[in-house]
């Protein structure tokens, strides 16, 4: 999303992610999978100055 001022562009970006790995630990002995979930998000604002 953003706006345009003339000179001035101001512009804001989200971004949102999400994955689950279910990886064994070990091959022998513990071989129970942890179930592993990761959420990422990022927020970016940007202000242009020019002609």
């Amino acid at each position: 999303m953003g706006y345009n001022f003339g000179n001035i562009k101001l512009d804001l970006a989200y971004n949102n992610a999400t994955r689950t790995d279910n990886p064994q630990l070990y091959s022998v002995g513990l071989t129970n999978t942890a179930e592993i979930e990761r959420d990422f998000s990022n927020v970016v604002l940007s202000l242009s100055f020019g002609i």
